[in-house]
């Protein structure tokens, strides 16, 4: 009678963990996008100098691995969006992430782009197209009292400051430079005007533990900002990209102060969002110790270590990937 009893209480548990996974490969989150977006930076960070044939085959892997899995999120983001099932921009915590689709397109288009010069020039124009659509709509949602202060998160300065200033990447790489120095005064505006709203709402109420992952995000605006202006002039460090550096050096300092916390932290996909601030980081790294004349062997190292890094964030997507497969067995097994 008590296994007769029990027998609802494990199906339905299977149910739950089994609506679960469907959900989660039929309707990802959009933090998954940082995956991609992590990749196709550290692909760019792997070509951003001459590092040989080691560099072009890093970047290569790490352009197809964001590839694959872009196309694969975006297909089924898309599908579930047209169900009506999976958040826009108007949603108050996961609406600004939307914009990780087209920036990860606009990466992937600079990198894919070297093998079709015309079509490079079109591709990247549409994906900065989508992506000022996408800011548009977002921002007049802001300014209309869409989402409270309760909800601002560091995630928004992916949308408005980082993404204007990989349009600006993207539109040098097409010689269109006018229009890449427009997206960067957005990025620039943007950077300083959601920059004080992220840290009061950071100081007041600090973010949940699962979500402090999202303040490496701060470094992601300063790394892409520099490596826009690095690229404008020439790859030759100046007052101003020395001074984004130093930005960047103090937001990682800010994440080497977090990694006692990350370590009891109990894994999730939002670990990813460590990957593209890390990749935008050495970018910036590689770029300036290769004008500084430093040793090859010294930019290998630095682009390395994070390579390292994205081998355990995958790991840790497998472990977590198995667990998930575990949990369903055990619940089967126990009805």
């Amino acid at each position: 009678m008590l296994q007769a009893a029990s027998n609802p209480r494990s199906a339905r548990s299977i149910q739950r963990v089994f609506r679960a996974v469907v959900r989660s490969l039929t309707c990802p989150e959009l933090s998954w996008f940082a995956m991609p977006l992590g990749f196709a930076g550290l692909g760019s960070a792997w070509s951003a100098t001459d590092l040989g044939s080691l560099g072009e085959w890093a970047s290569q892997i790490c352009c197809a691995i964001s590839l694959v899995v872009w196309l694969a999120l975006t297909v089924a983001y898309l599908i579930a969006f047209a169900r009506r099932i999976a958040p826009g921009y108007a949603h108050p915590t996961q609406g600004p992430l939307v914009s990780f689709i087209p920036a990860v397109g606009l990466l992937l288009a600079i990198h894919y782009g070297a093998l079709a010069p015309v079509a490079r020039v079109w591709s990247v124009v549409a994906f900065v197209v989508v992506l000022a659509v996408f800011d548009a709509f977002l921002v007049g949602h802001w300014l209309t009292g869409g989402p409270g202060e309760a909800s601002v998160h560091p995630g928004y300065f992916a949308a408005v400051v980082a993404g204007p200033f990989i349009a600006t990447i993207g539109l040098q790489s097409v010689h269109l430079t006018p229009v890449a120095w427009a997206c960067f005064g957005v990025g620039i505006f943007f950077f300083l005007a959601i920059g004080g709203v992220v840290l009061d709402r950071l100081i007041s109420s600090p973010v949940r533990e699962g979500s402090l992952p999202s303040t490496a995000i701060l470094m992601a605006a300063p790394a892409t900002a520099d490596v826009a202006w690095l690229i404008a002039h020439g790859d030759q460090p100046d007052a101003v990209s020395w001074a984004l550096a130093g930005l960047v050096g103090l937001m990682l300092m800010v994440q080497l102060t977090l990694v006692p916390r990350y370590l009891r932290a109990r894994f999730s996909m939002s670990f990813w969002t460590f990957s593209f601030p890390l990749a935008s980081a050495s970018n910036v790294a590689a770029r300036l110790s290769a004008a500084a004349g430093s040793p090859v062997l010294a930019r290998i190292l630095i682009l390395s270590v994070v390579s390292a890094i994205f081998v355990a964030l995958l790991f840790g997507t497998a472990l977590r990937v198995v667990g998930l497969g575990r949990e369903l067995h055990r619940h089967r097994r126990a009805a």
